[in-house]
């Protein structure tokens, strides 16, 4: 195989490495190495043959002293630049493509040499490792980093891949250098994901709740059928009878995905670190046992809902990891429990990768942000994480979460009031992860599927065609 070497300026080899492993191997799939200079520009070349792609070091060049400072953020507004004017035909969203990091750099059009102005390592870097979480202290209720304060939103690409984007057309210049170059390619598809917050109604358990929901059924919703469905549910559900539970949806999610060809996750909360937020429900309950062993009969995953605490907190986390796992082997259930996702969206970039990983997780799928659909990370594929306690590479893979139905459906966050903006979004998501080969990963609540609207979003979402293909 081809070794593509890169030479780099000296500093941050750990970084250099990473980004490395995760852009040239991970989703290239070439062979690399990588050394260290005094020169101040990254070049990629190939051994015995002519040829040289340079590309701005600006990221990674920052000092010691200004690392995880403002002054070390991207400046705004972002310059753009069009990959055809460098003769480089490759998928994009759009032809202007936002430089993160760059360089005020000409184009070089000589045969054997191509010289880019986008930081295509550094700014991947900066959007992979989550960098910006680790310096803007911004914060909602939940302390969770939102996506009004990132630069994705604020400079307009929130709702691209940019990462990926970078990826094309660092690969249009290195085949365009050297033709004889082959990369992996994979198939992109979609990842149906629920997070099972409520897999019953809790109104089943309280009266008051109950009157209040039925009164929103009725007066707020004018749904009456569903008003009486609920009814109905809470009087069999207190007999141990959950068919009727408008809650109840898995086998209506199971059949969609199974239509489809699609392999559903469902995360389930293990533990109650911070009491009612975290679920009405507990792993030994008769229709919650029942639940997931038809989940498994059927083909499908089970995996860890980490409650409300957990995120920041390694022994809770181990614990519900080991209370899902106890409860699958009393079922007889193997090879499940191997990925998670945080209550809440809740993410410290700093510490829970880390954490996750060293709880023994193979993926983790919480990288969204709450209050925007998009790429959180600028890529729909999986990859290695970075952990910044070490400073290093991680074996936890994160499964980029690109859409979350509340996000969506609920006007206070994008203003989307009509069926048709919030499928038309939904299929522009869907549509810019399959164009770059990466998952659609999309999460829709159980307790979010009772009326016929919802259900024929999510049917649409999951549906493989996408509008333009």
């Amino acid at each position: 195989m081809t070794t593509i070497l890169v030479t780099a300026p000296r500093g941050y080899p750990r970084e250099r490495s990473y980004i490395c492993e995760v852009l040239l191997g991970q989703f290239l799939g070439l062979a690399w190495d990588l050394k260290q200079d005094e020169g101040d520009t990254v070049r990629l070349s190939v051994q015995d043959s002519d040829g040289e792609l340079e590309l701005p070091d600006v990221h990674l060049s920052v000092s010691e002293r200004h690392r995880r400072s403002e002054s070390s953020l991207p400046k705004l507004p972002l310059r753009t630049f069009q990959p055809a004017r460098y003769k480089l035909h490759c998928p994009l969203v759009a032809h202007e493509v936002p430089i993160i990091y760059g360089a005020d750099t000409a184009p070089i059009e000589e045969k054997w040499r191509i010289r880019l102005p986008v930081d295509i390592f550094g700014s991947a870097f900066f959007m992979l490792s989550r960098y910006e979480e680790l310096v803007c202290t911004e914060r909602d209720k939940h302390d969770r980093f939102p996506a009004l304060s990132s630069i994705a939103y604020k400079a307009g690409f929130l709702e691209r891949p940019i990462v990926d984007e970078y990826v094309e057309i660092l690969w249009a210049a290195m085949h365009q250098l050297w033709p004889g170059l082959s990369r992996q390619s994979r198939e992109g598809r979609i990842f149906y994901t629920c997070d099972v917050d409520h897999p019953y109604q809790p109104t089943s358990k309280q009266f008051a709740s109950l009157t209040r929901a039925v009164a929103g059924d009725i007066i707020k919703r004018r749904e009456p059928a569903i008003a009486m469905r609920r009814i109905r549910g809470a009087i069999r559900a207190r007999r141990g009878d959950f068919s009727e539970d408008t809650n109840n949806t898995f086998d209506w999610i199971m059949d969609l995905c199974e239509t489809h060809s699609h392999r559903a996750a469902f995360y389930f909360i293990c533990g109650h670190s911070a009491g009612a937020i975290d679920g009405c429900y507990d792993l030994d309950e008769p229709f919650v046992r029942r639940l997931m062993t038809r989940i498994h009969e059927r083909g499908h995953e089970i995996g860890v809902h980490g409650s409300y605490n957990s995120f920041c907190d390694a022994a809770t986390l181990q614990s519900e990891r080991q209370n899902l796992l106890q409860t699958l082997d009393t079922l007889n259930i193997k090879g499940q429990g191997y990925g998670a996702r945080q209550h809440y969206l809740r993410w410290d970039s700093g510490l829970t990768p880390s954490l996750v990983d060293t709880v023994g997780f193979e993926y983790d799928t919480t990288g969204s942000f709450a209050d925007r659909p998009g790429f959180r990370y600028g890529t729909s594929k999986p990859f290695p994480m970075w952990d910044w306690q070490a400073c290093c590479k991680l074996n936890l893979l994160q499964r980029p979460l690109i859409a979350m139905e509340a996000s969506i459906l609920e006007a206070k966050y994008l203003g989307l009031t009509t069926a048709e903006e919030q499928v038309s979004l939904l299929e522009r998501l869907k549509r810019a992860c399959l164009d770059f080969e990466g998952d659609f990963c999309i999460l829709w609540h159980n307790n979010r599927l009772s009326d016929q609207r919802s259900r024929d979003i999510l049917t649409t979402a999951l549906s493989n065609k996408t509008s333009g293909h």
